[in-house]
Parts: structure tokens; C-alpha cells; sequence
């Protein structure tokens, strides 16, 4: 599955870290979110990964399935934790991300998600995930 029609993506540099800004380009569900990260696992070169995620305009569809899909393929290779900013237009992505936090845990995972509204903000919180580093 070819993920280029799929997604965008690029590095954004973030209080000294590399930051991978993904952005959807329509709905996507658990298969291709896991298409995605298996096709870009190996750009992850250290043991923390922080990654915004533009899900606006479009409903994402990832499960706790998908969820722990990319925390397998993150774990594969050597991220030990990750960092997630989701821009979204959907007040119920809160509900979703302490979800995602509580697989994470029983998977031995550090994760942290939030859900922003604006890309600002998302730029704020992950500098300061960063700097808690």
C-alpha cells in the first residue's frame, strides 16, 4: 500500500529535536496509519519520537488496534516513547487519546497524547514535552 496519497509528511525542528509533522489527506483507518509508520519506521533514530498529527477536515478512524500497530512498529525500532499532538476539529479526539495513553501503559510504552485546535498550541505543548526531556 502506497502511503503518498494518503499522507504528508516532513521534519520540523522543535527546541533543538526533529519533529515529524504527518498530515492526512483524507480519512484513514488502522490499516493505513500502520502502512504509514512501517513506511517511515526507520527515519526514527532515537529512543524518543514526537510527532504532530493534522487529522483536521478529515475523520480519523485509528482504533486501539491501530494504536498499538505503530507502538509495535515504533518498538522495532527503538523508540522507548512517544509524543503525540493531534490537530483535530473534533472535540471527541480527547476521549480517544486517554484511550490510546492506557493501551500504551500496558504495552510498556511511555506515550503522551493531546488534541489541539490550533497548530499553535500543539507547537507550545510539544516544546514543552521536549524540554521536560
Amino acid at each position: 500500500m502506497t502511503v503518498e496519497n494518503h499522507f504528508s509528511w516532513e521534519w520540523k525542528e522543535l527546541a533543538d529535536k526533529s519533529c515529524l509533522y504527518v498530515t492526512v489527506s483524507e480519512a484513514v483507518d488502522d490499516q493505513r496509519w500502520i502502512a504509514f509508520f512501517e513506511e517511515v519506521e526507520e527515519i526514527f533514530q532515537d529512543v524518543e519520537a514526537f510527532i504532530i498529527i493534522d487529522i483536521r477536515h478529515f475523520e480519523d478512524r485509528i482504533s486501539l488496534e491501530g494504536l498499538q500497530g505503530i507502538i509495535d512498529i515504533l518498538k522495532r525500532q527503538g523508540v522507548k516513547s512517544a509524543v503525540f499532538a493531534a490537530l483535530t476539529t473534533h472535540e471527541y479526539h480527547d476521549l480517544t487519546a486517554s484511550m490510546f495513553q492506557c493501551l500504551a501503559g500496558m504495552s510498556d510504552f511511555k506515550l503522551q497524547v493531546d488534541v489541539f485546535f490550533n497548530e499553535d498550541s500543539a507547537r507550545r505543548w510539544m516544546i514543552e514535552r521536549i524540554g521536560c526531556d
